[in-house]
């Protein structure tokens, strides 16, 4: 997959979630997995939150920092949109009509679109 999106400094986005209902977000492990792999490649990954703010708890009450909010994300054309698993927050990724319109739009372009979930 990372020779299929080389040359480096394309634009990856990675959407995270907020804990609704005392249920966690995405696996935190799921999702930094995905951030520095794609980093480490030279990558430029934005990491978005679908929630109104920029923190996101994870699993664990490990906690990230989002970029930007979801609503900044959606005039920007994406090489790859990489979603991070866990439960429940792949149902509340799923619930993000943003989210959703941008992966219609990804496969519409034929362009890359990922899930991680182990």
């Amino acid at each position: 997959l990372l020779a299929r999106l080389w040359p480096p400094r394309r634009k990856f986005w990675c959407p995270l979630l907020m804990a609704r209902k005392n249920s966690v977000c995405v696996c935190g492990v799921k999702a930094i997995s995905i951030i520095d792999t794609l980093r480490r490649a030279g990558a430029q990954v934005t990491v978005a939150s679908v929630e109104d703010t920029l923190e996101v708890t994870c699993s664990r009450q490990v906690k990230i920092v989002a970029d930007k909010r979801i609503a900044e994300c959606t005039t920007t054309t994406w090489d790859l949109i990489a979603c991070p698993g866990g439960m429940p927050g792949a149902e509340h990724l799923r619930d993000s009509n943003e989210l959703k319109e941008l992966l219609t739009n990804q496969k519409n372009n034929q362009r890359l679109y990922a899930a991680l979930w182990y």
